[in-house]
């Protein structure tokens, strides 16, 4: 997949995304968003969480992230 955000293009597929059985709830309901978590372009993760905190949180515990 592709997103353009303020001149930076992202490419991710599903191996990016940390825990996908929570798309499921990702519609408002329970407050999970998509979070993606990237290096000047280059995605680190993809993570649906209730906030910034949660989507490190999750990158941190799936190896994407240093703690």
């Amino acid at each position: 997949m592709q997103y353009i955000r303020n001149g930076y293009t992202f490419t991710f597929s599903d191996a990016d995304v940390v825990n996908p059985d929570e798309y499921s709830d990702c519609n408002g309901r329970y407050g999970i968003k998509p979070y993606l978590l990237h290096d000047h372009g280059t995605t680190i993760a993809v993570v649906f969480a209730r906030n910034e905190q949660d989507a490190i949180d999750e990158a941190v515990d799936a190896d994407k992230l240093d703690y």
